[in-house]
């Protein structure tokens, strides 16, 4: 799982900045999934934060996963990023 969110972060690096801007919702949905709901809303940077704050927040949900079970469907959700990415 880890893995994905490397390439997320890797391919976050090279893509234009447009195209970014497009994926932020979907890196801002899954932010909003990630953060624990007492701690309040998920941060909402910008291009220039996003995967700081993506990294942050899964390596959070993998260290406090219970029995190491991750949140339901996290790696397909990073894949989602991958492909926001891609673009259309």
């Amino acid at each position: 799982m880890l893995d994905v969110l490397e390439r997320v972060a890797r391919r976050w690096a090279v893509v234009p900045v447009d195209r970014a801007r497009d994926a932020l919702p979907t890196v801002h949905a899954l932010l909003s999934d990630l953060v624990d709901p007492g701690s309040g809303p998920a941060p909402a940077g910008g291009t220039d934060l996003a995967v700081a704050q993506l990294r942050v927040l899964v390596h959070d949900a993998y260290a406090n996963a219970p029995g190491s079970v991750l949140p339901d469907g996290l790696p397909g959700r990073l894949t989602a990023v991958l492909r926001a990415l891609d673009g259309p």
